[in-house]
């Protein structure tokens, strides 16, 4: 992974995680309960920059903390995709919104082309840009905390945004790279549209 598509993967995380916090710092919480890939949708038009959606809140679930959340084989055909269900889900045992950010671990997972069950930190990431290695890091031991069996130990969405800084690089080292105008010129006419425009949004924002 280079520099432009680590900082890509960075703020398409970012938004993803974004969303997902936006319903959980809603009053009541708001759990999704089914997020996976196919549950993020793209947007090419957009007047905000946000071009990551959420989509299919059907198996969603306001949470009161009144109520112990519990899911039964019974009712196992409600709890998402059996890939992204967090353990005390899958296992019917009291659950959160911390459900949610299993399933963000995994996503994350995906974009970032890294095996959330088997991430090894003390392993360097394998890339030629030095940059990537601290902030790769800081995002393996993020997605490792994600994705830890025991929700109570799972961090916030918005503690991972806020560690943004950390684990993504800053626009600066793209637009001052040598390669900088030549990539963004193979994007825009690579059929790429998706990424030129979303890269294009991030940095003159």
């Amino acid at each position: 992974m280079d520099l432009y598509e680590y900082f890509i993967s960075c703020e398409m995380f970012r938004q993803i995680l974004e969303a997902v916090n936006y319903l959980h710092e809603m009053n009541p919480k708001i759990i999704h309960k089914d997020l996976k890939p196919d549950n993020i949708l793209i947007a090419q038009n957009v007047r905000d920059g946000r071009f990551l959606k959420l989509c299919d809140f059907g198996l969603s679930t306001v949470h009161d903390k009144r109520v112990h959340y519990r899911t039964t084989r019974q009712h196992m055909a409600d709890i998402g995709n059996i890939r992204y269900i967090a353990p005390e889900v899958f296992q019917g045992k009291k659950y959160n919104h911390k459900c949610d950010v299993y399933a963000l671990a995994l996503i994350g997972g995906n974009i970032f082309d890294l095996d959330v069950f088997d991430l090894n930190i003390s392993q360097t990431y394998s890339t030629a840009h030095t940059t990537l290695t601290a902030p790769v890091l800081e995002l393996q031991t993020l997605l490792a905390s994600m994705f830890t069996s025991t929700w109570a130990k799972r961090p916030e969405c918005r503690e991972v945004i806020d560690k943004h800084h950390e684990w993504s690089i800053d626009k600066n080292i793209l637009t001052n790279d040598t390669e900088f105008d030549g990539t963004l010129q193979r994007l825009e006419a690579n059929d790429n549209s998706f990424f030129y425009l979303f890269l294009i949004s991030i940095l003159y924002a």
